[in-house]
Formats: structure tokens, C-alpha cells, sequence
């Protein structure tokens, strides 16, 4: 008996035993789990937690008359990307492309510029200073539809390294208090070089300082060469009989007497807007920035007469509203260490966003699409009348980005073609020196 309660005794020890032991296992298992889910949430936590990005600065420059509107670009960008900041500085108009250049070549920390025209461009691209954008416009799936013909002008061997954000057009001024007094009909979107030129005669009276020119046509190579482009013609074609006919007409229209000559502005000093404004010129052939130019000129009460604008004339084989014109881009430099955010300003200057603000600034975008083109023309109250043209126009690149372009233009035919216009060769003779010298100094 004694021995049986012995035994109970045991068993009730060894249970009691055995209950404490899984109660302390039980426990150090759940405060060992315990710690393993702490240390997972606390890892989770850290991979989930928004680590602060760091500011970045980009240096951005271009000429000193472009900073009012690409400021008002920089505000907005700055304000849909808070961790970037646009340092933004400008040189000179006039020594901006030596500056840059110089700049540039020295192993400057510049990220983003710009291009004045397709000489600057094309000569900074060949020397391997623009960054090629072919890969990061298909990475980022940038909408370049609102470029129209202006994105194929940019390219050099099949890639561009330079977008635009705004463009210039060429189009057609005229005196309506002229075209009244003459009895002369407007002109219409749809006018021909043909018609042009029998209009001009018409506006044109008088003699010497008094005198009534028909129209206006500036002294710059373009100015001469431009209505050649509107054929799909380029200056550096082996077919130069387009320039040849562009020439030509220019001469019939000094014939006439119903321009002013090319050695007369010249020895004159004549500017474009001081002929416009004095208010006896009938028509004028120039770009549409002279639109700010003629609505300050109005609201200070430095020109009096009615005034309205239209397409360029064309050829009779060419559609109406066909112009010509520059893109005006800007590009990254490739050595640059913020190529992520130098992307993001320059697809936001030159796209969508960038081209609104433009847009409000009266600038006419490079891109351009319904929306934008509502913001450029406002209410319908911004003058002059017909400024909704503007928006119409096919535009041709004025001369396109190949290495020596500047020469080509500035040099070769407007020496070739000032002596054509001085009589001293032929218009025939000018285009042959004109090709044989692109061949043997280009």
C-alpha cells in the first residue's frame, strides 16, 4: 500500500513536471516568435520607408532676350518637380554661340542649352557636344507629333540630339490703310508669288522719301532664297533651279520699282521695322516675331495704321499656307552627370506642358496641338486679326543641320547672290558659283 501511494506520487510529480516544462517551452517559442515578426516589421518598414530625394541643380543657359519666357518655363517645371532647381543664366544675344562654344570646349558644367538655329546646332552635334536623344525619346515614349515637319529638319544621319521648344514662321504684313487708299483688295492665305508681285504694283506711288513701296523684302539670304523652300527645296541640293527662280523674282520686283533694292536698303541702313512702321510699305515678307514688335509699336502710339497679316504667297504648284522657318531647340550636354534630370526639364520645355506656357507667353510652340493653339490665340481679341493663320502653316526648315551650313548660307550665297543683285553677274552665273563653291569649300 505504502508503496502504491509512492508510486501515485511520483506520477503526480512527473506530470506536474512535464506541465511546467511545456508551459516554459510554450513561452520561450512565442517570445522568440515575438522577436522574428518584430524584426521582419521592422525590416518591411525599412524597405517600405520614402527615403528623401536629393536636391538637384541644373545649369541651364541660352541668350539674355530669351530668359522673360523660359523663365515663366522654369517656374512651372520647378513647381512639378520640387527636388530639381533650374539655375538659368543667359549671355549676350550677340555672343551667345562663341560663348557657348568656348564654354563647351572648356569642359563646362553646363546641362542643358540652347540653340539659336541649325548652324549652331549642327556645328556643337558634329563635334559630339549634344547628347543623341534616339534611345531616351523610345524609352520615355515622347510624343513628337506635335512637331510636324520641324522633327525630321533636326535630324543628322538619322538622330537628333536637340528638340525644340519654340519655332519662328515666316509669314506676310500688311498696310490696310495703303491696300484702302489704293482701292486694292486684301490679300488672302491663298495669294501667289504671281499676285504678290502684281499687287505690289498697284500699292506703289510717289518718289523719293515720299514714296509708296508696294512691299518690303529685308537683305538676309533667306529673305531672297526663302520662297524656294517652299517647294521642299533645300540650299544644299544639287538642283539649285528653284533658288535660281527664288533670285529671280526678286530682281522683277526691283525692276518694277515696286521694292526697294537690295543696294539701297543696304547703303541706307534700312531696318525691316522702321520701313513697316513708318507706314509706306504695302507688304512685308518677315518672321512672326515682329507681331510683339508692331502691338508695342500700336499701344505706344508709334504706328498709326491699320494693320493685319497673312499667309506667304506660294508657287502656283505649291499649297497655300506653306511657310518657312527655324526651329529654335535645346540639347543636353553629354558629359553632364544628371542626364535623368536634364531629360526631364528639356521633354518638359519642349513638350506639352512647356509648350502651354509658351504659348500664354506669345511665343508660338514648336509643339503644337488643338489645345495649344486655343492658349496662343487667346480669346480672339489679340491682334492683329488674322493671327489664327499662323497656327495653319506647313513650315519648311530654313536650311538643315549639316556641318558648314553657316558658310554655306552666310557666306557663299550671300556674296553669290549680292553680286547677281548688283548686276555684276548673272542670276544664272550666281547659281553655278554658288555649287561649285559649296563643293570646293564645304
Amino acid at each position: 500500500m505504502k508503496s502504491k501511494k509512492v508510486v501515485q506520487m511520483l506520477l503526480v510529480l512527473t506530470m506536474g513536471m512535464s506541465l511546467v516544462a511545456g508551459c516554459a517551452k510554450k513561452d520561450v517559442g512565442t517570445e522568440s516568435s515575438k522577436q522574428e515578426t518584430k524584426v521582419e516589421t521592422q525590416a518591411k518598414a525599412a524597405e517600405t520607408k520614402e527615403v528623401p530625394v536629393e536636391d538637384i541643380t541644373l545649369k541651364v543657359v541660352l541668350w539674355e532676350g530669351e530668359l522673360p519666357a523660359v523663365g515663366k518655363v522654369v517656374e512651372g517645371f520647378e513647381a512639378a518637380n520640387p527636388n530639381i532647381k533650374i539655375d538659368l543664366s543667359g549671355y549676350p544675344d550677340k555672343e551667345y554661340e562663341t560663348a557657348l562654344a568656348v564654354q563647351l570646349a572648356g569642359g563646362s558644367d553646363i546641362d542643358v542649352f540652347a540653340t539659336k538655329n541649325n548652324a549652331q546646332y549642327s556645328d556643337l552635334a558634329s563635334k559630339g557636344q549634344t547628347l543623341p536623344l534616339n534611345d531616351l525619346i523610345t524609352k520615355n515614349k515622347f510624343d513628337i507629333s506635335g512637331y510636324g515637319s520641324l522633327y525630321e529638319g533636326l535630324k543628322m544621319n538619322g538622330e537628333v540630339s536637340s528638340l525644340p521648344f519654340y519655332k519662328t514662321t515666316w509669314i506676310m504684313y500688311y498696310n490696310k490703310d495703303l491696300f484702302d487708299a489704293a482701292g486694292v483688295a486684301y490679300p488672302t492665305d491663298d495669294m501667289t508669288w504671281d499676285e504678290f508681285r502684281e499687287t505690289a504694283k498697284k500699292l506703289t506711288k510717289g518718289s523719293g522719301e515720299n514714296k509708296t513701296w508696294g512691299a518690303f523684302i529685308h537683305t538676309w539670304p533667306i529673305s531672297t532664297f526663302g520662297p524656294a523652300l517652299q517647294t521642299g527645296a533645300t540650299v544644299i541640293d544639287e538642283d539649285l533651279s528653284p533658288v535660281q527662280e527664288a533670285l529671280k523674282m526678286r530682281l522683277d520686283l526691283e525692276a518694277d520699282g515696286s521694292i526697294m533694292s537690295y543696294l539701297d536698303i543696304i547703303a541706307t541702313n534700312t531696318h525691316y521695322n522702321a520701313a513697316f512702321q513708318k507706314g509706306n510699305v504695302g507688304m512685308l515678307i518677315m518672321g512672326d516675331w515682329a507681331i510683339t514688335k508692331y502691338r508695342t509699336d500700336v499701344a505706344e502710339g508709334n504706328m498709326t495704321f491699320n494693320w493685319d497679316i497673312a499667309a506667304l504667297p506660294h508657287q502656283q504648284n505649291v499649297s497655300a499656307n506653306t511657310s518657312w522657318g527655324m526651329p529654335t531647340s535645346m540639347s543636353i550636354n553629354p558629359k553632364t552627370q544628371k542626364q535623368e534630370a536634364a531629360w526631364n526639364f528639356l521633354s518638359y520645355i519642349s513638350g506639352q506642358e512647356g509648350a502651354k506656357i509658351l504659348a500664354e507667353a506669345g511665343k508660338v510652340p514648336a509643339f503644337v496641338n488643338d489645345d495649344i493653339a486655343k492658349i496662343y490665340l487667346g480669346d480672339g481679341t489679340k491682334k492683329p486679326d488674322n493671327l489664327k493663320m499662323i497656327m495653319n502653316q506647313k513650315v519648311y526648315v530654313e536650311y538643315p543641320p549639316v556641318v558648314g551650313i553657316n558658310t554655306i548660307v552666310n557666306t557663299i550665297y550671300k556674296e553669290e547672290m549680292e553680286l547677281a543683285l548688283a548686276g555684276e553677274q548673272t542670276v544664272e552665273q550666281a547659281i553655278e558659283k554658288i555649287k561649285t563653291r559649296i563643293k570646293k569649300e564645304v
